[in-house]
């Protein structure tokens, strides 16, 4: 469906709505984490707050704001207008009209009807959050429509939408199922859950955007961007828009503080094929201020000069700098000056709005040539990711055996999720290059462990019990990127708790062990962590793996295990040498436990006995360095490969962590939970 035409009045009222706003500043055109764990506090981990009217009151006035936008439906979904997975609080509009806070989801709301589709990592917590006047739609079971088709067979008028925030590929498929049952679709100027909010809405974060270090980088932004302009000549386009956060982070060699827990910042890039590479932020962002003369390094160790990131763009990668608003006027400057050129943007990451202003003649739909070039780790990279994750392997540990203290005590009941997950954050501290967590701890307790993501808050966080106790966090650190979960047994567990947590190391270590042929798609091995659970009747609704960013977002595509349709791109880009991937499967009964075991792991070269046609094979070296309860393993389910995988393992886990126990308990710990198997 064309859609060139009914969308420039829409971008040029809000451009204008900007320009003559006090906040335009704060609000980017287009937006997709915070690493300063001392700024935690001002991002609340729900969406209540008494300033707001109650969460049917929101429905109330959405109902009557679409009455004056005259739509018979809205749809809403819970990505900001970089198509982010995790987004700033001022965009979490899913979150504030319905109540629901997990990072996937979409609305729809007519003057009946409400509703919310989510995918199986949520069912449970949307199920608690949502209010009466809420329908939870489960995404990906059979008997779920997609959100297309219920719009499709259920609207019969007028659907709105936010061009800002609906991905390109998401609006062609939303407009073939509605002109197939004569719906309309309508671009809004404004987005009425925006006006709901109103005054109330929070702002976006104004911090300041940092120097990356090539000591970490590995490779000058300079360099980056010449393989880029490659990449747009081969294309035969004359330029690219980025419009990814963390394709931005990566390709300039610098990191922000915008989206809590991602290291990144708003902004757009614009390459041409001449070379040049214009950024578009807040100015304020990359100037350096009196204040600002120095600070303390990475490292936390000494004091260094700053450097101003304005004159880093310019002087050392040649980038000039641009407002916010200023991309749509350089794109048509481009198409002025080249008619007939083409422009590179991706309709899975680019939003409706931005689309838009490139006519049909002049688009190249192609994906960002950074996304795969950011997943492939450099030599400097895989170091940091090795160096973080011992350090992380160092706290998390500590952890471990400072639980088993705490269980040895028969303490366990003067503690909370929130507090365990605290004592985890110390032992992270301690590590001097620590920045902050890379996302929310997963601190679950018994039922609580069967909701895939769910986050304690300290009103309503679970006390800790003899049960089954499953934690799931991660780092940010100067040189890297972390997420490890573990599951551990805080009394006696079960002998069908035993069961389902070996098929889940059986998987981890399957999928570990696994060899395979050059450019092999992830998908194609997610059954290898699937099937010691599916000779049982087993399963879980998430995927067995994502890649991991080097001192990036925790979630980097396009690399992942999972055989999902929904996630057919996954299908497009093969596991190369020095990508950072997860292995991370479980199993989940609603009301009683939780099981997940998660390591990072680093594509490698096997030397294998043969090689078919000349052709290279790859396996896996985990990197994540963190013991796994032996207590909870039934050995009568294990081979003796697998036996000898998690002794060569747990071997690897003292020999590195060893030096850095730094008390005897710690030490003592280490020593029986990585103890051979059959010596336990």
């Amino acid at each position: 469906m064309e859609i060139w035409a009914k969308t420039f009045p829409v971008i040029s009222k809000r451009f204008l709505h900007f320009r003559n706003s006090k906040q335009w500043l704060n609000k980017p055109l287009c937006v997709s984490r915070l690493f300063h764990s001392q700024l935690a506090a001002v991002y609340p981990k729900d969406m209540s707050n008494p300033k707001w009217p109650s969460p049917k009151e929101r429905l109330l006035r959405l109902r009557e704001q679409m009455k004056k936008d005259s739509i018979d439906a809205f749809l809403q979904g819970s990505e900001d207008a970089h198509q982010s997975e995790y987004v700033a609080d001022r965009d979490k509009r899913v979150a504030f009209i319905s109540t629901f806070t997990g990072s996937a989801g979409t609305v729809v709301v007519t003057q009946k009807e409400a509703l919310l589709w989510t995918d199986g990592r949520y069912f449970i917590q949307a199920k608690q959050q949502l209010s009466d006047e809420w329908t939870l739609m489960k995404a990906g079971l059979p008997e779920t429509p997609s959100t297309t088709s219920w719009i499709a067979q259920n609207v019969k008028g007028t659907l709105g939408i936010d061009p800002y925030l609906t991905s390109v590929s998401g609006y062609d498929s939303l407009a073939q199922s509605c002109n197939e049952k004569q719906t309309k679709i309508k671009l809004l100027d404004n987005n009425p859950i925006d006006t709901v909010w109103n005054d109330n809405q929070p702002e976006y974060p104004q911090e300041k955007v940092r120097i990356h270090s090539l000591e970490y980088a590995g490779e000058t932004a300079k360099s980056k961007i010449e393989k880029i302009v490659t990449e747009i000549k081969k294309n035969k386009a004359s330029a690219l828009i980025v419009t990814s956060l963390d394709s931005i982070a990566w390709l300039l060699n610098l990191r922000g503080n915008d989206i809590r827990y991602n290291p990144v910042f708003f902004s757009y890039v614009l390459i041409t094929e001449d070379g040049e590479c214009k950024l578009f932020i807040d100015s304020k962002k990359v100037k350096a201020e009196t204040g600002d003369k120095e600070k303390k390094s990475e490292d936390g160790n000494e004091e260094v000069k700053q450097e101003s990131v304005e004159l880093y763009l310019k002087e050392q990668c040649h980038v000039s700098i641009h407002g916010y608003d200023e991309l749509i006027s350089h794109i048509k400057q481009i198409l002025s000056n080249k008619p007939l050129q083409k422009i590179m943007c991706s309709s899975h990451c680019c939003n409706v709005a931005i689309w838009n202003t490139l006519p049909l003649e002049n688009r190249c739909d192609k994906d960002s040539p950074i996304e795969f070039l950011k997943a492939i780790k450099n030599k400097h990279e895989l170091n940091g990711m090795r160096d973080c994750h011992l350090r992380d392997g160092v706290a998390k540990t500590k952890f471990l055996a400072w639980i088993d203290t705490v269980k040895s005590s028969n303490s366990l009941h003067k503690h909370t999720e929130c507090t365990f997950a605290e004592k985890l954050l110390s032992f992270r501290k301690d590590q001097k290059t620590f920045l902050d967590l890379s996302f929310e701890t997963i601190s679950s307790v018994g039922a609580n462990g069967a909701i895939i993501h769910y986050a304690p808050t300290p009103d309503t966080c679970a006390k800790i019990s003899e049960g089954m106790y499953l934690v799931d966090s991660g780092g940010q650190y100067v040189n890297g990127t972390t997420d490890v979960t573990r599951t551990t047994h805080l009394g006696k567990p079960t002998p069908h708790e035993k069961e389902c947590f070996t098929r889940v190391l059986k998987g981890v270590i399957a999928l570990s062990r696994v060899v395979f042929p050059y450019d092999t798609k992830g998908p194609f091995l997610d059954t290898l962590a699937r099937m010691h659970l599916w000779q049982s009747g087993l399963d879980y609704r998430h995927g067995t793996g994502h890649g991991v960013g080097a001192g990036l977002n925790v979630h980097e595509g396009p690399i992942g295990f999972s055989a999902s349709i929904a996630r057919k791109k996954l299908f497009e880009y093969g596991l190369r040498e020095g990508i950072c991937i997860t292995n991370e499967p479980g199993y989940y009964e609603e009301g009683k436990f939780g099981i997940r075991i998660e390591n990072v792991m680093v594509v490698v070269p096997i030397a294998t006995k043969y090689q078919f046609q000349d052709i290279q094979f790859y396996g896996f070296e985990t990197i994540t360095l963190v013991p796994i309860d032996r207590q909870l393993i039934d050995i009568s389910l294990m081979n003796q490969d697998e036996i000898l995988w998690l002794d060569q393992y747990h071997s690897l886990v003292f020999e590195k962590l060893a030096p850095f126990m730094d008390e005897d308990y710690q030490l003592r710990f280490l020593k029986q939970a990585t103890a051979p198997l059959l010596n336990k």
